[in-house]
């Protein structure tokens, strides 16, 4: 055991990614190239794991990565290794004395990052001159609940990828074999995944079981004993506060979904839940 001193100091985060990267270009390969490439494009964070283990010699953390969707999209088969070889030079670049070693990686595809943004999809994307037979009112809300819409279904599918990627970290790329969902839920999706399949001109969707739950059930799969204690512990907190949320969400989507106007308060809520649990998960 050596004397040495452990600051509990996290490195600065552009710095950090700057010296990965200067690691990875020091050993060229396939892999190394695209988690260079990768990470030049990317905005990194560091999320320390265990935050209140005082007596833990060795803390881990994890890098949060946004990565722009096009270039998520390009690399999207080798992501996993992407984040492991990323996870691996960073162990390697990190102080010795700053106390912390990174105990996985977590690339995230960076979607809409707040409602303007969302509105000017909108805006470029809705010819209004083809609406011309509509009172302006009709238009101005039907814009607004467009943009709703895409604010939730950004919000959902990242929730579902997130999950997806936290449950392959931690219990492999087999985890649909185990008791990671609820049993009721899990049949229904099943359900759900047999119907669509008799039906080809449904779209398809990610062929996971996850995929497959309704929304309101992804709350049931993160407060699961085992995956709450084993995972997202880490990552909201506490149990009510993930609940509830997604429970105000799924009213507001059902509403959007049978075609009722959101009130101020509705749009409100969403835009905060938004921005809450898209900062809690990265």
């Amino acid at each position: 055991m050596t004397d040495l001193e452990y600051t509990y100091k996290l490195p600065n985060e552009n710095a950090l990614r700057e010296a990965i990267r200067a690691k990875l270009d020091g050993f060229p390969s396939d892999l190394h190239d695209m988690a260079a490439s990768l990470l030049s494009v990317s905005s990194l964070e560091l999320q320390q794991l265990d935050a209140h283990a005082k007596d833990i010699l060795i803390r881990d953390i994890a890098i949060i990565l946004r990565v722009p969707l096009s270039v998520y999209k390009d690399n999207e088969w080798e992501i996993t290794d992407i984040e492991n070889t990323i996870s691996e030079t960073a162990n390697d670049v990190l102080p010795r004395d700053c106390g912390f070693k990174v105990k996985y990686t977590d690339a995230n595809p960076l979607v809409v990052k707040d409602n303007s943004d969302a509105r000017d999809i909108i805006k470029k994307s809705v010819d209004k001159t083809k609406l011309n037979t509509l009172a302006e009112d009709l238009i101005e809300k039907g814009t607004e609940m467009a943009n709703a819409y895409i604010v939730l279904y950004c919000l959902e599918n990242l929730l579902r990828e997130y999950i997806d990627r936290m449950f392959i970290q931690t219990y492999g790329s087999d985890y649909e074999s185990m008791n990671v969902i609820p049993s009721k839920a899990k049949k229904k999706a099943i359900d759900r995944q047999e119907s669509e399949s008799e039906h080809k001109w449904l779209p398809v969707r990610n062929d996971k079981i996850l995929y497959y739950l309704d929304f309101a059930e992804l709350a049931d799969v993160i407060t699961m004993t085992d995956n709450w204690n084993n995972i997202f512990k880490n990552s909201f907190p506490n149990q009510a506060w993930i609940t509830s949320k997604i429970d105000e969400l799924y009213q507001i989507r059902n509403r959007i979904a049978h075609n009722s106007y959101l009130d101020e308060k509705a749009f409100k809520t969403l835009e905060l839940y938004y921005d809450l649990i898209v900062s809690q998960i990265g």
